[in-house]
């Protein structure tokens, strides 16, 4: 059905990120301008286009996800609010910048949250997601996937 196609389209979607992130120049250049914008600066990268680059391939992506979930739920000028949460959540769980660890976290709160959704509440699921974004900040900072800080 068409839920099969959403989740095929988001594995097309993720692969091709990965490959953009690590295979091409611009890639080369995003990941340089997000580890050291004075030195990515210092070696003639256009700091300014690479994150015009970046913001353009966010708000592509985030109306690709708009389009996909629309024909599954009614769309309305609130509709954002729980997802958005979950995805902070699964970045900062799996760790900024490492796309393995957000898989992981995505799959691990994706799951969690459904199932105690449907067991428990919803509420109760969203509020258990946070806690454990608590327990990761307390515990391992840099998140499940990430690399400390230099």
């Amino acid at each position: 059905s068409y839920k099969l196609f959403v989740i095929a389209a988001a594995i097309a979607v993720l692969v091709g990120v990965w490959a953009l992130m690590s295979r091409t120049r611009i890639g080369l250049l995003m990941r340089a301008t997000q580890l050291d914008r004075d030195m990515a600066t210092a070696f003639g990268i256009p700091v300014e286009r690479v994150y015009a680059i970046v913001f353009g391939l966010g708000a592509a992506l985030a109306a690709l996800a708009a389009v996909l979930i629309v024909p599954i739920s009614q769309a309305h000028y609130l509709m954002g609010g729980d997802p958005l949460l979950l995805s902070f959540i699964v970045v900062i769980i799996g760790g900024l910048g490492s796309l393995p660890g957000a898989v992981v976290a995505a799959l691990l709160i994706g799951m969690s949250d459904g199932i105690i959704s449907v067991f428990f509440s919803p509420t109760l699921a969203k509020i258990l997601a946070t806690v454990l974004v608590a327990l990761v900040l307390v515990f391992r900072p840099q998140g499940l996937f990430g690399t400390k800080a230099h």
